[in-house]
């Protein structure tokens, strides 16, 4: 029922499917995160950005980059300061 109502854009339940899957099942965590995200779930859009962050300055890709300043963006706007604050500081280099 959870993947359903997830799919339909309920971030709650996203969020909670998200927490009780395990590594190794079936379900894409990345997706569900996006989802909640797209849902309005200001943790989800902050983890997604940090974790697009965090490849980008492995690899210096500029798509992570981008990813990571749309969901940053997208939680700064869900009124998340952390994720404000990130963006302040890639705007400064």
């Amino acid at each position: 029922a959870l993947k359903g109502t997830c799919a339909n854009g309920n971030a709650a339940h996203c969020q909670v499917l998200v927490k009780l899957s395990p590594s190794n099942q079936s379900l894409d965590k990345a997706s569900l995160q996006d989802t909640a995200c797209r849902a309005g779930a200001v943790k989800s859009c902050t983890n997604i950005g940090r974790t697009h962050l965090r490849i980008y300055k492995k690899s210096n890709d500029p798509n992570e980059l981008q990813t990571a300043v749309d969901h940053l963006t997208r939680a700064c706007e869900l009124e998340n300061n952390t994720a404000c604050h990130m963006l302040e500081h890639l705007s400064k280099g």
